[in-house]
């Protein structure tokens, strides 16, 4: 391997841990206000929302909103499974098992 390419995944790897790094010991000298907990406990799945929306919504690049489209189907049942049982594995078997199950019915799985 080139030494360009170890130097440029080294030099991301550091970037990446000194700006989750510093927000934790930054974090620890501060106090925060209740108002300001109450908001970052929801960033965490406005991050998550923010990455699957563009796979569910234009998995190819362009916004598909129409029944054919296998990810929304699946994301919806996923998203009633998750709330009702809290169990993780069952969400993600179900929302698999919807996007197999509709390809081999439209043929699209050979």
């Amino acid at each position: 391997m080139r030494s360009e390419i170890i130097l440029v995944i080294a030099a991301m790897g550091l970037v990446t841990f000194i700006t989750r790094f510093s927000f934790i010991a930054i974090s620890r000298k501060i106090n925060f206000s209740e108002r300001a907990l109450n908001v970052m406990r929801y960033v965490p799945i406005a991050i998550l929302s923010a990455l699957i929306a563009p796979a569910v919504f234009a998995p190819n690049g362009q916004v598909n909103l129409s029944v054919g489209n296998d990810y929304i189907w699946a994301s919806l049942l996923s998203a009633l499974i998750a709330y009702k049982t809290r169990n993780a594995f069952l969400t993600v078997f179900a929302g698999m098992a919807v996007i197999i199950i509709n390809r081999i019915a439209t043929g699209a799985l050979n």
